[in-house]
């Protein structure tokens, strides 16, 4: 079974109107999950602080971000987010969406020279826009739009949506950088963090010891270790478990299967054990998690 971290669950059911792969939705940090771990996809993102400050890696490359601060997760970029001050809830918006969508049927300038450069990591958008900027003042009454489309969706809204979202990119374009900073891992790590990645995605249920995925990415046990800490903030288990507790809320919440055989699903033999990190994780029950949540069918 091929479940997401549920804090990535929203980014990947994205909404298919008419074949138009688009969704925005409102997240809150510790009231929906505790943080979005690093991961990446080949969609693209935009994220709206909205409400306390946010620590956001893009490109593994750090940035804080106070409210009205946007910023974008490009094709293919590890990106994460969590609270920058442990005390102050964080809210934000995520609007995500297929490049596909700005496509036209013609193999024409957009494609070849902006979409075809952007999912190959080749082209260099400014991906912070900082409130005060005049790109942050030209590119809000866009995101608002594009906003009030998403929400109303009146006949042949993916018309205002794409729109919008064009006239962003069209502004992020001319701004584009020629030379970007280097980020603090070589490439060679950024593509290893993502073999790490996908091979816990896909086994994560399993008895998946640290040498199995130091092997995926050719490293040793010792190397492997060191390197994903350094990128990723955590620890190959804390990941781990992360991951998987991520996986039995998405399954609590979306899913009616029984406590203890969502624990089984996700890799845990011990109920009681399961259900003792889920609370400490959650601070609710797995049961208390679901009705809050509507699971349960």
């Amino acid at each position: 079974m091929d479940i997401s971290n549920f804090a990535q669950y929203k980014e990947t059911e994205i909404l298919k109107h008419d074949a138009f792969a688009f969704n925005t939705y409102i997240c809150t940090i510790p009231l929906d999950f505790d943080r979005v771990a690093l991961h990446w996809h080949d969609d693209i993102e935009i994220i709206c602080i909205k409400k306390g400050t946010a620590k956001v890696t893009l490109g593994l490359l750090p940035y804080v971000a106070n409210a009205g601060s946007i910023l974008l997760a490009l094709p293919g970029e590890l990106h994460a987010i969590e609270r920058y001050d442990e005390e102050v809830p964080l809210e934000y918006e995520n609007i995500i969406f297929s490049p596909s969508i700005l496509e036209s049927m013609d193999q024409d300038w957009c494609r070849r020279s902006f979409l075809g450069p952007l999912r190959r990591g080749k082209l260099h958008l400014p991906t912070v826009l900082t409130p005060g900027t005049e790109l942050h003042a030209a590119a809000t009454p866009l995101i608002a739009a594009i906003d009030k489309a998403s929400e109303f969706r009146k006949e042949g809204y993916p018309l205002a949506i794409r729109g919008n979202l064009l006239l962003l990119f069209h502004i992020l374009y001319t701004c584009r950088e020629e030379d970007r900073v280097k980020p603090t891992a070589t490439e060679e790590e950024s593509e290893k963090v993502k073999i790490a990645i996908t091979y816990i995605r896909d086994h994560y249920n399993e008895p998946l010891q640290i040498l199995a995925v130091a092997d995926a990415t050719g490293y040793s046990v010792v190397h492997f270790s060191r390197f994903f800490k350094k990128i990723t903030g955590q620890t190959f288990s804390e990941y781990l478990m992360d991951y998987r507790l991520g996986a039995a809320a998405q399954l609590l919440a979306k899913s009616d299967q029984s406590v203890s055989e969502i624990a089984q699903t996700i890799g845990f033999d011990n109920l009681s054990y399961f259900c003792r990190i889920f609370k400490h994780k959650y601070h609710s029950t797995p049961r208390q998690y679901r009705e809050a949540n509507g699971g349960g069918g």
